[in-house]
């Protein structure tokens, strides 16, 4: 895109591969709000962008204020989607279906109207980070302690454990026009030891989009309206019951799914491009350009094949080049490399995810072959050459035979 980039946060040039790959960057806290805004005016920096992690986003917003620089929400939006609590009660307000909850008193007294298992997690935390399962009061006394620990406003949401097809809705706003971009299957893999299951795979698009574009699409524009959203990227993790989207979580950022990359390789928009653009200039596109473009009822059949790991020190991946080879893989991602640890404390989290591998073809039958030359050729090995790769996701509960639209 012919912009000069600068990385700052506070890891150390050697644990922040993007630091490796950028023209400039610094070692420093986002929260030292003085110093970004003193480096931003020194080096005449033109825009700032952040994404994938709720946490940095009031960081960002106060950065944009202070340096007259665009951002593409308020403080405000994001502390309202990015606190569960938040806009799970705009999600109530607005007839949004999602998951029930229950207070902290109500599941101490036993009441009645609480029912196991729950999923206890902390209420402005992602990424999976301090989410537990609870089949009982002992667990869920041992799970809100943990949440509370992740939790930066020491708040914890407890909600009943739904089990279901889960699907991402994923959502691009431009100068106040709300669109559904993506509705996605969401696989998850079998659960770690009474940890939440890690997502194994998105498959596009998902099989109840026709329902959930005419009953759940208005709602939550009216939503997003009524929260005043101009601009920027949102996605929608659901769980489906009776054929209906419960929102579980939401987030006004970029998403680790990097749906993005399917969106150009399909339609040549990109989402991570727009916000850039909107950093530096104050507009998601540099001209005019036309929005009819943009529809959730893809074309080709996409997946994002998503690999994770056990927790331990990373000695060896092997079978990359062979896989980006394949007939309809168009990318592939790392999220660690070989000489990395995934220490035990991520179990349950975005962390385990090791690759991603993204794939476009125009018959459903050609994932089988994807999917088996995956199981074939991808290794994660430990320092000492023990097998650390989770299961990959089972190809049976992926075929779908879903309508493809013109």
């Amino acid at each position: 895109m012919g912009v000069i980039t600068y990385v700052l946060d506070w890891n150390k040039y050697e644990d922040a591969p993007a630091k490796r790959v950028a023209d400039h960057y610094y070692v420093i806290s986002l929260a030292d709000i003085d110093k970004v805004v003193e480096i931003i005016k020194e080096e005449g920096i033109d825009g700032v962008i952040t994404g994938f992690t709720d946490s940095y986003l009031k960081y960002y917003a106060e950065i944009c204020s202070r340096s007259g620089l665009p951002c593409y929400g308020t403080a405000e939006q994001f502390e309202i989607l990015s606190n569960k609590h938040l806009w799970k009660k705009y999600c109530r307000q607005y007839n949004v279906p999602t998951v029930d909850e229950y207070s902290h008193e109500e599941v101490l007294a036993d009441n009645a109207r609480v029912k196991y298992p729950l999923l206890v997690k902390p209420s402005d935390n992602s990424g999976g980070r301090g989410v537990m399962i609870c089949h009982d009061r002992e667990d869920y006394i041992k799970a809100y302690d943990q949440a509370l620990d992740y939790s930066p406003s020491k708040t914890v949401l407890t909600e009943r454990y739904m089990v279901g097809t889960e699907a991402t809705a994923f959502w691009l706003i431009c100068n106040g026009n709300v669109h559904l971009i993506g509705l996605g299957s969401r696989l998850i893999g079998a659960k770690q030891d009474g940890v939440i299951g890690l997502p194994v795979g998105y498959s596009f698009p998902a099989e109840n989009l026709d329902s959930y574009e005419n009953n759940v699409f208005p709602h939550i524009k009216k939503m997003f309206e009524a929260l005043k959203i101009d601009n920027g990227l949102i996605f929608m993790q659901n769980i489906i019951e009776d054929d209906v989207c419960h929102v579980y979580d939401i987030g006004y950022r970029l998403t680790g799914s990097l749906e993005y990359k399917i969106l150009e390789n399909l339609y040549h928009y990109n989402p991570l491009k727009m916000l850039i653009n909107f950093a530096i200039t104050g507009e998601m596109h540099e001209r005019e350009w036309d929005e009819s473009i943009i529809t959730p009822y893809w074309c080709k059949y996409a997946y994002n094949v998503t690999i994770s790991a056990k927790p331990g020190r990373i000695g060896r991946i092997d079978g990359v080049d062979l896989i980006k080879n394949l007939s309809g893989v168009f990318d592939v991602q790392y999220n660690h490399i070989a000489g990395e640890e995934i220490p035990r404390q991520s179990k349950g989290t975005l962390d385990q995810v090791v690759l991603r591998v993204f794939c476009v073809v125009d018959d459903e039958d050609r994932i089988w072959h994807i999917i088996d030359k995956i199981r074939e050729y991808f290794k994660i090995m430990d320092e000492e050459d023990h097998d650390m790769c989770l299961p990959i996701f089972d190809v049976d509960k992926l075929y779908l035979r879903r309508q493809i639209y013109p």
